[in-house]
């Protein structure tokens, strides 16, 4: 180097699109972090266990295989709402929700997907009857079953719960609704299922659903699942609502409906309404509704006739086009 000569190496200039790709990966990654977090709620899904919530004096709420956080919150099949206050180890316990402290639910504006055929919450585009609406079907974790009726909990490939989501499927077409059951495989049954499945419910989404169940079947004991509608012993099915989830309040509003309708027809019948950590891909659709059917010790049988009665509900609910 010669004294006193400056360093003549060129300079390259920041290129002018440096910033807006430094924008671009710090909102990506920063999308990212918020689908993770969203998506803790799924890792810890119990497989051959349960949760059990339990309330102030002890009774037992829910047993469930799903994960269970503080703040969850769970609408008795009294309609009594709770808020899950502690967890340790498999169990939690809830307190009685006071009426003021119950989020407020408005009739929803749709975006997308219900809009189309003016969405549940909303008023209808066409008299009932001279329009078709759609109803989209799909599971998460295709492997479940029932004990009684498959011989297993898990099924590799397509399990009981494909059936059960597949009598649901009849029961509504019987009454007028196109239904389109996909039945794409998510395996395996880990926390990222859901990521998987979001493209599977994303690729629905050209239907314009009226609706969209993921369809599954919970865990624990067959008592915590079983009850008594019209004399008959029956499967009972928990509505799950993602409360990580910007369309909240339109699929609790969905899944409100829905409860009050089988509440008046076939008391019993809706288990209840769990407000989950998480957001199980239903930011999708405002229509968009987690079902748990049973337990794996309820036999099959029971859980197909529950489809029947639930179908007869969502047909009370929201008008069947076949009627």
């Amino acid at each position: 180097m010669i004294m006193g000569r400056s360093d003549t190496r060129p300079r390259h200039p920041t290129p002018r699109w440096a910033p807006a790709l430094l924008l671009a990966i710090a909102v990506t990654g920063a999308a990212i972090t918020v689908f993770r977090d969203g998506l803790t709620g799924h890792a810890r899904e119990l497989r051959g266990a349960c949760r059990v919530i339990s309330g102030p004096g002890g009774e037992v709420l829910l047993h469930t295989s799903l994960p269970v956080f503080t703040g969850d919150g769970f609408v008795a099949s009294s309609n009594r709402s709770y808020r899950v206050v502690e967890v340790g180890g498999d169990y939690a316990r809830a307190e009685p929700v006071t009426e003021g402290e119950q989020p407020v639910v408005t009739e929803p504006c749709y975006a997308h997907g219900a809009a189309a055929n003016g969405g549940p919450g909303g008023l209808s585009a066409m008299p009932l009857g001279l329009t078709t609406r759609v109803i989209v079907i799909y599971h998460t974790h295709t492997d479940e079953s029932y004990v009684p009726g498959d011989g297993s909990a898990s099924t590799p490939g397509r399990g009981g719960i494909v059936a059960v989501g597949g009598s649901l499927r009849q029961a509504l077409e019987s009454v007028g609704y196109a239904v389109i059951h996909d039945q794409t495989v998510h395996a395996p049954h880990d926390a990222m299922a859901y990521v998987r499945s979001r493209r599977t419910a994303y690729s629905n989404l050209k239907y314009q659903p009226y609706l969209t169940f993921d369809i599954h079947r919970d865990g624990g004991p067959a008592s915590g699942y079983l009850t008594d509608v019209g004399g008959q012993t029956t499967c009972q099915i928990l509505l799950v609502v993602g409360r990580q989830n910007p369309l909240m309040a339109a699929n609790l509003s969905v899944a409100r409906r829905i409860k009050a309708a089988a509440d008046a027809s076939y008391p019993g019948l809706i288990k209840g309404i769990f407000l989950a950590r998480g957001h199980y891909n239903q930011d999708l659709d405002p229509g968009a509704l987690l079902i748990e059917v049973g337990s794996e010790h309820v036999p099959r049988a029971l859980a197909v006739r529950s489809m029947g009665l639930f179908a007869e509900v969502l047909a009370r609910t929201f008008g069947a086009p076949g009627i």
